[in-house]
């Protein structure tokens, strides 16, 4: 009985330590849902390509026009297709906003990962801002993305940063779906949006819905907290974590935020 008992421990545990070996080596899988659809250029728009660290990355530019005035640099959420966020900014008048696909997603090339993304975007921003120079600027991110515009809003100068659905760090989320795991000491894409948000300078807009059960509105309130400097948080009781651009406060704010 000794025997028997010793040898199903045993391979419990090489099953476990296997099952710890396979996430560490494969959790981009489980992390980033690339989109690779490709699309024709949106109406109102430029193309736009940055070559960087030998990668493409690809997206478009609504309202070039205005890029000169206000310009909003939007990071879409994790498994969110870009294309079909750009006609909503039809509704924040005279701004131009860039919407670039993260490495691996769209038409972008390359892997990625939370390094990668990060270091693109600030070329991005760093390459727009040179060439526009706008008057203003705002960073907005959804989900995923707003772990990349509160990164990007610590390490550049902006007039204000909207985070939409944002959550603490994936940390979070993952110790909630894998408690049985050493999540932190796996996790190689943590995205922890609360170490950014102390160092931002700028005005941000905080929108999260009341009925999320992919980021609880836990998460985002532990990250209000955190957060340096003059902040608003908006929640939409009703809202879940892909329908929140479904309510009309939603678009409200931001209009009213960025002007």
């Amino acid at each position: 009985m000794m025997i028997g008992l010793k040898q199903i421990l045993l391979i419990g545990l090489l099953f476990y330590f296997g099952m710890l070996l396979f996430l560490y080596f494969q959790q981009k899988k489980f992390i980033f849902f690339p989109i690779t659809a490709n699309h024709e250029l949106p109406q109102h728009s430029v193309e736009f390509t940055l070559h960087h660290d030998n990668v493409v990355l690809q997206g478009w530019l609504f309202q070039e026009k205005y890029a000169p005035n206000r310009l909003i640099f939007y990071y879409g959420g994790n498994a969110e297709d870009i294309y079909y966020s750009v006609e909503q900014f039809q509704q924040y008048g005279d701004t131009a906003a860039l919407f670039v696909n993260y490495r691996g997603y769209g038409a972008s090339t390359g892997s990625p990962g939370q390094q990668e993304i990060f270091q693109d975007a600030l070329a991005i921003f760093d390459e727009v801002t040179k060439h526009y120079r706008p008057e203003k600027v705002f960073v907005m991110g959804r989900s995923l993305g707003s772990g990349v515009a509160g990164y990007v809003a610590s390490r550049r100068s902006v007039d204000g940063s909207i985070l939409i659905t944002p959550f603490d760090s994936i940390e979070t989320i993952a110790r909630r779906q894998f408690f049985f795991l050493p999540v932190s000491l796996l996790l190689r894409h943590p995205f922890r949006l609360i170490d950014y948000a102390a160092q931002f300078t700028a005005p941000s807009l905080i929108i999260y819905g009341g009925k999320d059960n992919t980021v609880l509105p836990a998460q985002t309130e532990r990250l209000i907290d955190h957060i340096r400097g003059d902040k608003k948080s908006v929640l939409i009781e009703e809202a879940e974590h892909n329908s929140i651009e479904m309510f009309d406060r939603y678009d409200l704010e931001i209009l009213q935020f960025i002007q």
